[in-house]
Protein backbone atom coordinates (compact mmCIF):
# COMPACT_ATOMS: atom_id res chain seq x y z
CA UNK A 1 0.00 0.00 0.00
CA UNK A 2 1.61 3.23 -1.12
CA UNK A 3 -0.02 6.51 -0.19
CA UNK A 4 2.07 9.68 -0.34
CA UNK A 5 2.27 11.72 2.83
CA UNK A 6 3.48 15.31 2.62
CA UNK A 7 4.31 17.45 5.60
CA UNK A 8 5.34 21.10 5.32
CA UNK A 9 6.42 23.21 8.27
CA UNK A 10 8.57 26.29 8.78
CA UNK A 11 12.22 25.28 8.99
CA UNK A 12 11.55 21.71 7.87
CA UNK A 13 13.89 20.74 5.05
CA UNK A 14 12.44 18.65 2.21
CA UNK A 15 13.29 14.95 2.38
CA UNK A 16 11.93 11.51 1.71
CA UNK A 17 11.33 8.94 4.44
CA UNK A 18 12.06 5.46 3.13
CA UNK A 19 10.73 3.60 6.17
CA UNK A 20 7.15 2.39 6.27
CA UNK A 21 4.87 4.94 7.92
CA UNK A 22 1.21 4.71 8.85
CA UNK A 23 -1.67 7.05 9.65
CA UNK A 24 -1.09 6.37 13.36
CA UNK A 25 2.20 8.27 12.95
CA UNK A 26 0.49 11.58 12.14
CA UNK A 27 -0.40 12.66 15.69
CA UNK A 28 3.08 11.97 17.16
CA UNK A 29 4.75 13.69 14.19
CA UNK A 30 2.58 16.80 14.45
CA UNK A 31 3.04 16.90 18.24
CA UNK A 32 6.82 16.70 17.81
CA UNK A 33 6.75 19.50 15.21
CA UNK A 34 4.80 21.62 17.71
CA UNK A 35 7.26 20.62 20.46
CA UNK A 36 4.47 19.00 22.46
CA UNK A 37 4.83 15.83 24.54
CA UNK A 38 3.83 12.55 22.92
CA UNK A 39 0.88 10.77 24.48
CA UNK A 40 1.99 7.32 25.70
CA UNK A 41 -1.35 5.88 24.50
CA UNK A 42 -0.43 6.69 20.89
CA UNK A 43 0.75 3.69 18.93
CA UNK A 44 2.51 5.76 16.27
CA UNK A 45 5.86 7.49 16.19
CA UNK A 46 7.41 10.74 15.03
CA UNK A 47 8.36 9.94 11.42
CA UNK A 48 10.74 12.90 11.28
CA UNK A 49 12.92 11.48 14.06
CA UNK A 50 16.36 10.45 12.92
CA UNK A 51 17.20 7.65 12.53
CA UNK A 52 13.83 6.03 11.92
CA UNK A 53 14.13 2.37 12.84
CA UNK A 54 12.40 -0.09 10.53
CA UNK A 55 9.20 -1.65 11.82
CA UNK A 56 6.34 -3.64 10.32
CA UNK A 57 3.37 -1.81 8.83
CA UNK A 58 -0.16 -3.21 9.13
CA UNK A 59 -3.43 -2.81 7.26
CA UNK A 60 -6.89 -4.29 7.56
CA UNK A 61 -10.08 -4.10 5.54
CA UNK A 62 -13.64 -5.28 6.12
CA UNK A 63 -16.43 -5.25 3.60
CA UNK A 64 -19.20 -2.73 4.09
CA UNK A 65 -21.64 -5.56 4.56
CA UNK A 66 -20.96 -8.73 6.60
CA UNK A 67 -22.64 -10.71 3.82
CA UNK A 68 -19.77 -9.75 1.51
CA UNK A 69 -17.44 -11.91 3.58
CA UNK A 70 -14.49 -9.54 3.15
CA UNK A 71 -11.95 -9.43 5.96
CA UNK A 72 -8.32 -9.11 4.93
CA UNK A 73 -5.26 -8.14 6.95
CA UNK A 74 -1.71 -7.49 5.82
CA UNK A 75 1.69 -6.97 7.32
CA UNK A 76 4.73 -5.58 5.53
CA UNK A 77 8.15 -6.17 7.06
CA UNK A 78 11.35 -5.40 5.20
CA UNK A 79 10.55 -6.33 1.60
CA UNK A 80 8.00 -9.03 2.41
CA UNK A 81 4.22 -8.75 2.57
CA UNK A 82 1.76 -11.26 3.97
CA UNK A 83 -1.92 -10.90 3.10
CA UNK A 84 -4.31 -12.96 5.21
CA UNK A 85 -7.85 -13.49 3.93
CA UNK A 86 -9.74 -14.36 7.11
CA UNK A 87 -13.00 -15.01 5.26
CA UNK A 88 -11.41 -17.57 2.93
CA UNK A 89 -8.89 -18.82 5.55
CA UNK A 90 -5.97 -18.30 3.14
CA UNK A 91 -2.78 -16.30 3.10
CA UNK A 92 -0.37 -15.11 0.43
CA UNK A 93 3.28 -14.07 0.75
CA UNK A 94 5.04 -11.68 -1.62
CA UNK A 95 8.60 -10.43 -2.08
CA UNK A 96 7.92 -6.76 -2.79
CA UNK A 97 11.43 -6.04 -4.04
CA UNK A 98 11.43 -8.82 -6.64
CA UNK A 99 7.67 -8.74 -7.27
CA UNK A 100 6.24 -5.25 -6.59
CA UNK A 101 2.96 -6.11 -8.37
CA UNK A 102 2.38 -9.07 -6.02
CA UNK A 103 1.92 -11.60 -8.82
CA UNK A 104 3.88 -14.56 -7.40
CA UNK A 105 2.56 -16.00 -4.12
CA UNK A 106 5.47 -17.49 -2.17
CA UNK A 107 3.49 -18.86 0.80
CA UNK A 108 3.81 -22.49 -0.35
CA UNK A 109 7.53 -22.25 -1.17
CA UNK A 110 8.52 -20.18 1.89
CA UNK A 111 6.25 -21.45 4.69
CA UNK A 112 8.66 -20.37 7.44
CA UNK A 113 8.58 -16.76 6.26
CA UNK A 114 4.78 -16.88 5.96
CA UNK A 115 4.53 -18.33 9.49
CA UNK A 116 6.85 -15.65 10.92
CA UNK A 117 4.86 -12.81 9.34
CA UNK A 118 1.59 -14.44 10.40
CA UNK A 119 2.90 -14.52 13.99
CA UNK A 120 3.84 -10.82 13.70
CA UNK A 121 0.29 -10.08 12.54
CA UNK A 122 -1.16 -12.10 15.44
CA UNK A 123 1.00 -10.20 17.95
CA UNK A 124 -0.11 -6.89 16.46
CA UNK A 125 -3.78 -7.93 16.64
CA UNK A 126 -3.41 -8.97 20.29
CA UNK A 127 -1.80 -5.64 21.20
CA UNK A 128 -4.35 -3.64 19.18
CA UNK A 129 -7.27 -5.45 20.79
CA UNK A 130 -5.89 -4.64 24.26
CA UNK A 131 -5.51 -0.92 23.44
CA UNK A 132 -8.06 1.29 25.30
CA UNK A 133 -9.41 2.76 22.05
CA UNK A 134 -10.29 -0.73 20.81
CA UNK A 135 -13.00 -0.86 23.48
CA UNK A 136 -14.97 1.91 21.75
CA UNK A 137 -17.43 0.40 19.26
CA UNK A 138 -17.13 1.72 15.71
CA UNK A 139 -20.03 3.74 14.31
CA UNK A 140 -22.64 1.84 12.30
CA UNK A 141 -24.36 3.32 9.24
CA UNK A 142 -27.42 2.16 7.31
CA UNK A 143 -27.57 1.89 3.51
CA UNK A 144 -28.58 5.55 3.25
CA UNK A 145 -25.44 6.67 5.05
CA UNK A 146 -27.30 7.55 8.26
CA UNK A 147 -25.63 6.73 11.54
CA UNK A 148 -27.46 4.01 13.46
CA UNK A 149 -27.50 4.34 17.26
CA UNK A 150 -25.33 1.79 19.02
CA UNK A 151 -27.29 -0.99 20.71
CA UNK A 152 -27.77 -0.62 24.46
CA UNK A 153 -25.38 -2.71 26.56
CA UNK A 154 -26.80 -6.01 27.77
CA UNK A 155 -27.92 -5.97 31.40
Amino acid sequence: IHVPMLIAAPGLAPRAVDAAVENIDLAPTIAALLKQPLDPAWQGRDILADPLAPRPAFSETHGSFPEAGLHKEAVIADDEKLIRDNAKKTQALFDLKADPREAADLAATAPEKAAALSATLDQHNTAATAHPLAQIPPPIYDLGGNRVPAPAPAK
